[in-house]
């Protein structure tokens, strides 16, 4: 920075061009442009660094940026633990035999593996045996259809989930002499996948 001298003539509009710098001073009401040139010679080199830059903000900075990316982490990882956390489903393990027994009730499991059963006979489940099977049979018929929906659909949701399929494990088919009512079938292949991780119990 050019100040000026011990005269009080400031030093004004100072610019740089290449290695001169050219300026105005405060004196001159012609507004006469001056010029000098200054060149590494005319400095001298002090044994001691003049700028030091700091780095307490820097790490300052690491540390807080840190923090907050661990933090924002954790909390991803909680909210995503609470939200699954009524759905054990999508927390299976795939790896983990035990895990994938338990993924289906005993109730679930039993309603598969009695449909299963009565296929490889060549005989289709009816809707009053189902509704033996889930201990609804003695209920009103709006009750009997509601949990009969509920199980399926919760059934085919975690068959698709566990064993990443678009179909459903349990199928409906319309009774031919009477068209109000279903028979529940498992398909063949539906069958394979599913005694593939479950061991069918006698």
């Amino acid at each position: 920075m050019i100040l000026g001298n011990s005269s009080a003539i400031q030093i004004r509009n100072t610019f740089e061009i290449g290695d001169s710098v050219f300026y105005t001073l405060s004196n001159d009401s012609s507004n006469k442009l001056y010029s000098l040139k200054i060149t590494l010679q005319d400095f001298t080199k002090e044994p001691f660094p003049i700028y030091v830059q700091s780095t307490i903000f820097n790490i300052n900075t690491l540390i807080f940026t840190s923090i907050s990316i661990i933090f924002v982490l954790l909390l991803a990882w909680f909210l995503l633990r609470r939200k699954n956390s009524g759905n054990p489903i999508l927390l299976l393990n795939k790896n983990s035999e035990s895990e994938v027994q338990n993924a289906f009730s005993i109730i679930e499991m039993n309603l598969i593996e009695q449909i299963i059963s009565c296929n490889e006979k060549g005989i289709n489940l009816s809707g009053e045996q189902l509704n033996n099977i889930l201990g609804v049979s003695k209920k009103s018929i709006e009750t009997q259809k509601k949990v009969r929906g509920d199980t399926i659909n919760r059934i085919n949701y975690k068959f698709k989930t566990l064993f990443e399929r678009e179909i459903d494990i349990i199928e409906r088919s319309r009774i031919e002499n009477d068209r109000r009512f279903y028979n529940y079938i498992i398909s063949k292949e539906n069958a394979t996948i599913y005694k593939e991780k479950f061991k069918l119990r006698n």
